[in-house]
């Protein structure tokens, strides 16, 4: 997924909105990913259409280690966003 979302935005930027701690061993992280599809991503040509989503993560810790993660993103929205129109 990353090298996919690399070629096909090549000048994404990920902009921490807000992290927050979740328990004594978790932490969430709320990101806005933007940017222009300018190249291919899943089949699709590049459009040249701005983007802009949010994603979440959560991380467990351990000594100081990430050990865990979950992601969520809007990935619908993302296509709907780079469909030609």
């Amino acid at each position: 997924m990353y090298d996919a979302l690399k070629t096909g935005f090549p000048d994404a930027v990920h902009t921490l909105d807000m992290r927050h701690p979740v328990g004594p061993d978790m932490a969430m992280v709320y990101w806005t990913f933007s940017g222009t599809h300018s190249g291919p991503f899943f089949g699709t040509s590049a459009s040249g259409h701005e983007m802009s989503i949010h994603r979440v993560d959560i991380f467990r810790v351990r000594d100081g280690q990430f050990v865990k993660r979950w992601h969520v993103e809007e990935l619908m929205s993302l296509l709907q966003q780079i469909a030609p129109r």
